[in-house]
């Protein structure tokens, strides 16, 4: 298995992105969402079934790579102005985004306050 840091990412990228301009028309063509497309040929082409790319580390780094590529998908076509007006238009969804924000923000919250440095005793060295 080749180190982390010397895996090429060419191979996995061409390899993922040709699977998504095949599966993602077929989906479409179906009436499915193109969405569904690009899950399917990860998961025919990931490591974990029988597929072209059997290298998880290269893997891992594309899979960063097209996590930060998506989010800045979603961010870039989000528009403010369009999720305010359906919270002020549909009271049902802002009632759900309430109901969901706390418990979010109270599980980030223990998670990183579970997930800090332990000191050896509270009172500190001495």
């Amino acid at each position: 298995m080749a180190d982390a840091s010397h895996a090429s990412f060419l191979p996995p990228i061409v390899t993922f992105c040709a699977g998504a301009v095949i599966a993602a028309p077929l989906f479409r063509r179906f009436g499915l969402s193109a969405v569904l497309g690009y899950l399917a040929a990860g998961i025919v082409i990931g490591p974990f079934v029988p597929g072209m790319v059997t290298d998880a580390a290269a893997i891992r780094g594309v899979a960063e790579i097209g996590v930060v590529l998506l989010l800045f998908i979603v961010g870039f076509e989000l528009q403010p102005s369009r999720l305010i007006a359906v919270c002020v238009e549909d009271r049902q969804a802002a009632r759900h985004i309430a109901e969901i924000a706390p418990p979010m923000c109270a599980s980030a919250t223990c998670s990183g306050w579970r997930s800090r440095p332990r000191m050896a005793s509270w009172r500190g060295p001495i």
